[in-house]
């Protein structure tokens, strides 16, 4: 989700960012920051080969343990985390 925000910023304006970032945490299942295993995160960067970055890693460990697909438009990121 931190990606997607940063690249709306980037693209549009800190506005649309910031109203996209509020649409976004009104979602139910929704959240920021939850504890990550770091070894699982750990494994996911090292399996990418350098496909995935380490924040990249961090969502598909973190989808992984809520059972979740990660919201975003990265196909490599998409597999990683199925």
């Amino acid at each position: 989700m931190v990606e997607t925000i940063d690249l709306l910023a980037y693209r549009s304006d800190f506005a649309t960012a910031a109203r996209a970032f509020e649409v976004l945490l009104a979602k139910p299942n929704v959240s920021i920051a939850a504890p990550v295993p770091m070894e699982g995160t750990r494994v996911v960067h090292q399996r990418s080969g350098g496909s995935l970055s380490l924040a990249d890693a961090v969502v598909v460990q973190t989808c992984r343990m809520w059972g979740c697909s990660p919201l975003t438009f990265d196909l490599e990121l998409q597999r990683a985390a199925q």
